[in-house]
């Protein structure tokens, strides 16, 4: 009877193994002490609910994945190729963001280097400013510079003031100018404009051109001096203009009363002698020498 015991013992301990292991369990002091504790039937029962739920749901998951074409296409070799060809292109994106980033840098430096730049230019252009004076005025004081600098100056103001009166003079179809080297010039507006030498001038525009610089300078003079009047005297001169040219010049001296201007003439010229009313007359006597006298 011991022995027939012992047999079923250990036929019943071998099968105890046996269903251990089909259970799921490693070893029989493992299912001791889970029976040792303290199960809450309940908590089993809804966790296992739970468990049925999401198996149904991944069972319902696999077969959606296992009716769609492109999962069943699935091959895991190209996927791995894939997956590693990833990898490295975003290896090589990084190193494109560290390349991206240094750019950044260098376009920065770059134009902090435009700035400084410009900031240099502005200052070279103040230098190179003051130079370029510093050159004039050197040149300018350099021998007769500055004198020819500023008679310059007074020569195109009496020009511009000549032309006023030589231009009526010659019905707007002259006027003259000065050139750098203080040269008078004539621009002739019945020939396009064009300039020509002063020595191209008739000798009655040249008498023209004489008086309206005379009273030019006249006009500067009185001025200068702060004067209600200005007075000078024209010797000669007359002789070279024809009537029509002879008119134009006396009627524009006798516009100059209306401007507090006298004017002295000295001339032999007839036509010119009857035009005056207060003159006097210089006559040569053979015996007594010259004789004077006078209209008023």
């Amino acid at each position: 009877m011991l022995e027939e015991a012992k047999g079923k013992h250990t036929s019943l301990q071998e099968a105890l193994s046996h269903q251990i292991l089909e259970s799921g369990f490693s070893s029989q002091q493992e299912v001791s002490l889970l029976l040792n504790e303290q199960v809450d039937p309940e908590q089993w029962e809804q966790e296992i609910k739970t468990y049925e739920s999401r198996a149904e749901l991944i069972k319902a998951k696999l077969k959606e994945l296992d009716e769609n074409e492109e999962v069943r296409q699935f091959d895991e070799n190209k996927f791995r190729d894939l997956t590693l060809q990833l990898q490295a292109e975003r290896e090589a994106l990084d190193q494109i963001n560290m390349q991206l980033a240094v750019t950044h840098q260098e376009i920065e430096e770059i134009r902090s280097k435009l700035d400084q730049k410009t900031a240099l230019g502005k200052e070279l252009e103040k230098v190179e400013k003051r130079e370029m004076n510093l050159k004039e005025l050197e040149r300018l004081f350099k021998g007769n510079g500055f004198v020819k600098y500023v008679s310059s100056i007074y020569l195109k103001e009496l020009c511009h003031t000549a032309n006023q009166r030589f231009m009526k003079l010659t019905k707007n179809s002259l006027s003259l100018e000065i050139d750098e080297d203080n040269n008078f010039w004539v621009r002739d507006y019945l020939n396009g404009g064009k300039k020509r030498l002063l020595k191209s001038l008739s000798g009655g525009q040249t008498f023209q051109a004489s008086l309206c610089l005379a009273l030019a300078l006249a006009e500067k003079v009185k001025s200068l001096n702060r004067a209600d009047q200005s007075f000078f005297f024209l010797d000669e001169g007359f002789g070279a203009l024809d009537r029509a040219s002879l008119r134009t010049v006396f009627e524009a001296l006798k516009s100059l009363r209306h401007e507090h201007r006298v004017v002295g003439i000295i001339s032999h010229v007839e036509e010119l002698q009857q035009e005056i009313e207060v003159y006097a007359k210089v006559e040569l006597d053979s015996e007594t020498g010259s004789l004077i006298s006078y209209s008023f």
